[in-house]
């Protein structure tokens, strides 16, 4: 069985302190060849039943709006604080989902008409909001509104 090599100690202590001295927040930060921009760090959030952590209260019965979904043809009621994803699980429409925290980007549908509110939308570009795209897990309605999805 081949013997397993180690280094002098003063090697050994040598390179520990150069790596330290590489490594940490502060340093990947600075660096701009790794990191252009803090736009570039991606997070990953694995669900919550409460999206929006300044929402007060349980659900509510009152009607904010309609949600029509051009794909399917179908419109369906949305609830006050609930979302638009919300709406087309009790609608039976399918929308890709995951997090259901606004931060993968799977839910992500075309606006075509109306307004959201959107406690989160870390997962859209500049892109993506300029292209009308919204992210249905978070995707709060004021009035009527119409998605392609």
């Amino acid at each position: 069985m081949p013997r397993a090599r180690t280094m002098p100690p003063t090697q050994s202590a040598t390179k520990t302190r150069a790596c330290s001295r590489a490594s940490g927040p502060e340093r990947l930060a600075s660096n701009s060849r790794i990191i252009d921009s803090v736009t570039q760090i991606k997070t990953e959030a694995f669900g919550t039943i409460k999206r929006d952590p300044t929402a007060k209260g349980g659900p509510s019965t009152a009607i904010a709006g309609n949600v029509f979904f051009q794909a399917s043809n179908t419109s369906a009621p949305v609830f006050a604080g609930a979302t638009i994803l919300d709406a087309a699980d009790e609608a039976g429409i399918f929308i890709d989902n995951a997090c259901r925290s606004g931060t993968c980007g799977s839910c992500r549908v075309k606006l075509a008409w109306g307004s959201v509110r959107m406690p989160v939308e870390d997962a859209l570009t500049k892109e993506d909001k300029a292209g009308g795209y919204i992210l249905a897990c978070q995707a709060e309605i004021s009035g009527d509104v119409v998605v392609d999805a």
